[in-house]
């Protein structure tokens, strides 16, 4: 036949017949040789004593052979170039893949996706498994062992190029497959597969960028979200995700706390630090309850301390008595007053006015039960906020060191006990004076838990404290209420 299309087109008719006939020829050709015998051969001596005529087998064509005749006949025309040949063995091979991607197509014809895969779906998915690899690969395979042929070089050279072609195809994509997820995500992808965990804790996905933390993907998601033909998918994807977030923070927020928000995390908060000062106010006695066991309660307890310290609260500076004098505490003054008179009635007893075993101070039990009466009001957050809160701390702390003294007096074991029992007040006080600046706050609960979280973005000294003086119900309440408004957009976002 004449070159140009019709010869194009005869070769192609020819390599495709060829190409069904090498798929049936797998099975067929087989059978034809092992049964398909002609003739027989000129009797020979061995044959002649055994009265037998020996059989004469012949090569006999095989299924695309045949085939390959029959076109001859036709008149179709047959490869006869280099370049032509190695075209006809393609064409060949994806003859045969194609059969047999077809095949596994019918085998899984009519297959509900609910019913559980047979053999013949198995066998028809295993056909038709990555089909664009399997036709890349069957080419290029098919091309690399034709090549070999045309060059001279044996089967075995044949054989390799064949394989080295039909695996090139996967090698280079799985190659440009883990190329891009190193680009994307890094060596070890643990990063990227922990945010994809804690988007999906949430009820939502990351975006690639989001997920990998790769300022070149996230720069391209950027430029995407500005573009006009992105921007509106973009937009949308970023307006769920954020819903998602909302109602996913919303559902953990309402597991920790059921309704979380700031007014009921600030009523807790109110409950539990009301609750924690009494414990302490509990533990406090507790621990000077057994100091007080190893001390008799007439023992003497000197009052220079805290004499002294109530003389400097209560001394107005000289030439501005009526100026000084507004900045005297009444409540500090009154106490001032009564240690003063209770000193000087203890230095009398009887009507003849004798000096008393106890001149110059009070009675231990006495001074102890005026210690814990200031203890109790620093510790009670109920009373009014315009208490004299610093000045009666230095009061209390003058009047430990007047009993610390009596308990030295009494033995080491007594010193032992009075000091665990300071210790413990210095140590809570100043969980106190924290606790306090939180709930000393006008304006409702909201404003307490507002103190409570105050500072969080310097640091968690306050919220730390808080949580530690709160019981599991409302360190719950805080939390559901931090949860909650993590999930809320900013104010204009």
């Amino acid at each position: 036949m004449e070159r140009g299309v019709k010869r194009d087109l005869g070769l192609s008719t020819r390599n495709v017949v060829e190409g069904v006939g090498d798929l049936i020829g797998i099975v067929a050709d087989p059978f034809i040789h092992a049964y398909n015998w002609l003739g027989e051969k000129e009797p020979t001596t061995k044959s002649l004593i055994a009265g037998q005529p020996e059989r004469r087998w012949e090569r006999q064509a095989t299924t695309r052979e045949g085939w390959g005749q029959v076109l001859d006949n036709m008149g179709l025309p047959r490869a006869e170039t280099a370049s032509e040949r190695v075209q006809a063995d393609v064409g060949r091979a994806l003859t045969g893949t194609a059969l047999t991607m077809g095949i596994g197509g019918v085998l899984n014809a009519g297959r509900g996706a609910a019913t559980s895969p047979s053999v013949a779906n198995r066998v028809g998915d295993f056909l038709t498994a990555q089909p664009t690899l399997q036709t890349v690969s069957t080419a290029t395979g098919a091309g690399a062992a034709s090549v070999a042929n045309e060059k001279g070089y044996g089967p075995g050279v044949q054989l390799a190029a064949g394989l080295a072609g039909g695996l090139s195809p996967g090698a280079i994509s799985s190659g440009t497959a883990a190329a891009t997820r190193g680009l994307v995500r890094g060596r070890s992808g643990i990063g990227m597969q922990r945010a994809i965990e804690d988007f999906g804790q949430l009820g939502t996905s990351p975006s690639v960028g989001q997920a990998s933390g790769n300022r070149a993907v996230q720069g391209v998601e950027n430029l995407l979200a500005g573009s006009p033909t992105s921007s509106g998918v973009m937009d949308r994807f970023a307006r769920k995700q954020a819903a998602d977030i909302g109602e996913g923070l919303q559902a953990n927020a309402d597991g920790f706390y059921r309704n979380a928000s700031s007014e009921r995390a600030g009523r807790a908060v109110e409950r539990g630090i009301s609750t924690f000062a009494k414990d302490v106010e509990g533990k406090r006695g507790q621990l000077y309850r057994a100091a007080d066991a190893l001390i008799p309660p007439e023992t003497l307890v000197p009052m220079s301390r805290t004499r002294a310290a109530l003389t400097t609260l209560t001394t107005v500076p000289k030439g501005a008595a009526a100026t000084g004098e507004q900045f005297i505490n009444p409540q500090i003054r009154s106490l001032a007053e009564r240690i003063e008179q209770d000193i000087a009635a203890s230095r009398t007893s009887g009507p003849m006015g004798r000096l008393a075993p106890t001149a110059g101070g009070l009675g231990y039990q006495t001074v102890r039960d005026i210690r814990t009466s200031i203890g109790r009001e620093l510790a009670d957050f109920s009373l009014s906020t315009d208490r004299p809160t610093r000045q009666l701390k230095q009061v209390y702390a003058a009047l430990s060191q007047d009993l610390d003294e009596a308990a030295k007096a009494q033995g080491p074991k007594a010193a032992q006990a009075m000091s665990r029992a300071n210790n413990y007040f210095k140590m809570s006080a100043s969980r106190l004076d924290q606790l306090e600046r939180i709930v000393d706050k006008s304006g409702g609960p909201e404003k307490v838990y507002a103190a409570a979280m105050s500072g969080t973005r310097d640091g968690g000294t306050t919220l730390r404290g808080v949580m530690q003086s709160l019981d599991q119900e409302g360190q719950r309440a805080i939390t559901g209420a931090v949860l909650k408004r993590m999930g809320l957009a900013s104010a204009g976002q």
